[in-house]
């Protein structure tokens, strides 16, 4: 690989890249020394799980997707925004490498609208803000996010502010997330 500069590299990372075996971290580092601004989204599907287990709370699934209900949602945000975020930073400061982690709710970086019912909260991304990765030390300019730091970007977002609308002739109440 030739060196580089300026140059964006989104990259997915499992939450197993703390496992001691794995060297996404190292070849990050590599990224950086070449010149490219890597952004890391990650996951952590194994620690929610463990955590979930020793919380009482059983992990469901509904077509091999996690059902998000709103005890499990506090744990992947305490997970996925906390521990393992926090987690990957240190791992890159430790070698190194400039880093920060925000999570999607963080300045409404990830927008998200929720799939269905029966998974719960689990919904896709279908904004992305780059505000806070431009203050964070970025520079954003269209096809290009560059700057000093490797933001670290859970996909977690808490879904939006619910609205209650009683319904004209009916004696329930509907919920509806804005649009």
């Amino acid at each position: 690989m030739t060196q580089s500069s300026n140059h964006i590299v989104v990259i997915k990372l499992g939450g197993s890249v703390l496992d001691s075996k794995d060297t996404s971290l190292k070849d990050i580092a590599t990224l950086k020394q070449l010149g490219l601004k890597p952004v890391l989204i990650h996951g952590g599907a194994s620690t929610v799980s463990a955590w979930s287990a020793k919380l009482g709370l059983e992990t469901r699934l509904v077509n091999g997707e996690r059902v998000t209900d709103d005890a499990t949602l506090d744990v992947v945000a305490a997970i996925l925004a906390g521990l393992v975020n926090k987690e990957i930073v240190a791992a890159l400061l430790d070698m190194g490498i400039k880093a920060a982690g925000i999570s999607g709710v963080d300045s409404a970086t990830i927008t998200g609208q929720i799939r269905a019912t029966e998974t719960g909260y689990l919904g896709d991304v279908v904004q992305v803000n780059t505000e806070l990765i431009t203050a964070a030390g970025c520079e954003y300019n269209p096809g290009n996010l560059t700057g000093q730091f490797s933001p670290n970007k859970p996909p977690l977002r808490k879904p939006p502010p619910v609205e209650y609308k009683r319904r004209p002739g009916s004696r329930r109440n509907c919920l509806r997330t804005p649009s």
